[in-house]
């Protein structure tokens, strides 16, 4: 198993896998070399930090002890060509998510943050995708958002609205393939979402 974490200066992985499989597990466009079990080596070219034990839980418990965590949640919208939802924020192409707030489940603020951010309202939750883990700071303080993921269908014809005032410019509809020329111009979690959605059938 492993753990991506997107941070302001490149990833962390997180792994439990011995170093004989870990070797061979290929992400994204890179094969990760390990170190020994409980150390981290950092790959200076993709700015790659790999830590690797013997439990996960133990690895991310260790992880997150300095960080303050923000859950969020959003989703991937197809509509019925099975096109795909994106939006546009400050600057780069994005999908709708946002912050849990108090007493509302996961799958609720799902789909509140993508009404609020799309005018979109007529939507179910199809099934849970991933969570995506990116890091930024607040200050000095170092915040973790696990952002759960969920794909929606949109069936109905209301009209899409960005939402300006969280800097919502432009939403369209693309295609796989449109999806596909758009990743270096998307936050590297939303990549890693579209990525693993289009290239891993089991996602869908």
């Amino acid at each position: 198993m492993y753990i991506i974490i997107h941070e302001p200066q490149g990833k962390t992985i997180l792994t439990d896998l011995p170093p004989q499989q870990a070797d061979e597990l290929n992400l994204s466009t890179y094969t990760l070399s390990v170190s020994p079990i409980g150390q981290s080596i950092t790959d200076t070219s993709d700015k790659l930090n790999i830590i690797q034990g013997e439990n996960i839980e133990q690895l991310f418990k260790k992880y997150i002890a300095d960080k303050i965590i923000i859950e969020a949640a959003g989703g991937m919208i197809f509509n019925d060509e099975n096109k795909l939802l994106l939006i546009f924020r400050k600057g780069m192409w994005d999908m709708p998510k946002g912050k849990l707030d108090e007493g509302e489940s996961i799958e609720e603020c799902a789909l509140r943050e993508v009404t609020e951010e799309t005018g979109l309202f007529t939507l179910t939750i199809e099934h849970k995708l991933q969570i995506t883990y990116h890091t930024y700071f607040i200050g000095k303080q170092l915040i973790l958002k696990p952002s759960h993921w969920f794909k929606m269908k949109f069936t109905g014809d209301e009209k899409i609205t960005p939402q300006l005032e969280e800097d919502i410019t432009e939403i369209k509809w693309v295609t796989e393939v449109e999806a596909m020329q758009l990743l270096p111009t998307m936050y590297a979690s939303v990549e890693e979402m579209i990525k693993s959605y289009f290239l891993d059938d089991t996602e869908r």
